[in-house]
């Protein structure tokens, strides 16, 4: 307000400095002003009989006096004022009275600031909601005042107000299409509570991820530590070549369903580490081993747009899908190339002395695997990407060495029965 009255001032010590033998003086007269402002479907009325305290005015010099009340004095001395550098606002409200509030109203109704198009993602169906972009608006008081002087001197009253429009950087069409399927995939494992468990709870920190263009992303971060202590549970894990029980059994199925998953979304894998020994699950090549503080997945999405990952299990499926815009003329294909094969060595034979596994043998003549054997294998894995229907590109982004494993059998101890005797 003090800022204000102080341009006021400034701006009437201006004109007493340029006109020097003038001087103002308030007077009333029986004309007045009425405008019609409109925009959209708001309409403004500015009247300056409701201002007649202080509405009309003359210049009085020595030589003449000459009332400016008209419509066509108050054109001409708007236009001298902007002329002669006098801000706008101030040049309307010396010519209109009042105003200056007025046009505070208006700027307050009309004026805004643009809104960009927003959109959330959840774990939860459905996975996705939108908000529309808004676009702002200012009010150019030069054009206004531009606006107001053709008013005047051409005798109209209505004057459709043209705002400048200031655009949102987002629209809703930009991110429609995040709502879509960019890839899926899916894993199965044995039926096994405890493994079932801990893929549960890694997947839980997974469900409802957003991956942000450019930003390296640490599947041990996101998913945390495999300990008891944050509720996971023992079940089989590989370590130096050989199956073993260990906690959180299981987590590396969902590091590699995910990694699998990234692949087929075009997404940039930064680190990637294989298992000693091939994984059931999934094809050579496309494990990817975790091992908190060791081992890590991690990538990197050089996509121009987010995208968004639900992870789910049911029915001893792991199941990740990555929305985002779709690539709706680009497939990716998965490739092994086994270089070199090695079999497994000789089978270990293990006698169950204390009946831990009487379920599966009984007699010193039957035996089980209680750990099949695995081949050893050296392979290339290779993506095959396709633009419509045709190979565009063969791109090599790995080699993997799993080591071959003898199989463990088990025999019984009992003797059974010479029925010849």
């Amino acid at each position: 307000m003090k800022k204000c009255l102080l341009t006021i001032f400034l701006c009437a010590v201006l004109l007493l400095a340029i006109l020097p033998e003038a001087n103002i003086t308030t007077v009333f007269a029986s004309e007045s002003i009425e405008l019609t402002f409109s925009f959209q479907d708001k309409e403004f009325s500015f009247d300056t009989s409701k201002n007649e305290y202080s509405n009309n005015f003359y210049f009085s010099s020595k030589a003449q006096q000459r009332k400016i009340a008209s419509r066509i004095d108050r054109a001409q001395t708007l236009d001298k004022l902007i002329s002669m550098g006098i801000e706008p606002c101030v040049a309307l409200n010396y010519c209109l009275p009042g105003f200056k509030d007025f046009l505070s109203n208006m700027q307050n109704t009309i004026e805004c600031e643009p809104k960009d198009a927003t959109y959330s993602f959840s774990a939860s169906y459905p996975h996705f909601s939108f908000k529309h972009e808004k676009v702002g608006y200012k009010l150019d008081t030069l054009e206004l005042a531009n606006q107001i002087h053709h008013a005047l001197v051409s005798g109209e009253n209505r004057v459709n107000l043209t705002p400048t429009k200031i655009l949102p950087k987002v629209y809703y069409d930009d991110i429609k299409d995040y709502n879509n399927i960019r890839s899926h995939f899916s894993t199965t494992y044995l039926d096994n509570p405890n493994r079932e468990h801990n893929i549960m709870l890694a997947l839980r920190k997974l469900d409802g991820l957003t991956i942000l263009p450019n930003t390296e992303y640490s599947f041990n971060e996101i998913v945390g530590k495999r300990t008891q202590g944050l509720g996971y549970k023992e079940a089989k894990i590989i370590i130096g070549g050989k199956y073993i029980e260990g906690v959180g059994g299981g987590v590396c199925q969902v590091s590699t369903t995910l990694y699998n998953a990234l692949l087929l979304a075009g997404v940039n894998i930064t680190e990637v580490h294989n298992h000693t020994l091939a994984s059931s699950y999934v094809k050579l090549g496309f494990d990817a081993m975790v091992n908190f503080g060791i081992a890590d997945l991690k990538w990197n999405s050089k996509l121009a747009f987010p995208l968004f990952v639900s992870a789910k299990t049911s029915l001893n499926s792991v199941d990740i899908t990555i929305w985002g815009k779709p690539n709706m003329h680009q497939t990716i294909d998965r490739v092994v190339e086994i270089e070199e094969e090695k079999l497994p060595p000789p089978d270990e034979i293990v006698v169950d002395e204390n009946g831990e596994y009487c379920s599966l043998v009984e007699y010193e003549d039957e035996e089980a695997y209680i750990q099949l054997p695995h081949k050893g294998y050296k392979v290339r894995s290779i993506l095959e990407i396709y633009e419509n229907g045709e190979l565009v590109e063969r791109k090599l982004i790995r080699r993997s060495v799993y080591s071959p494993c003898a199989g463990i059998k088990v025999v019984g101890i009992k003797k059974r029965n010479n029925l010849a005797e």
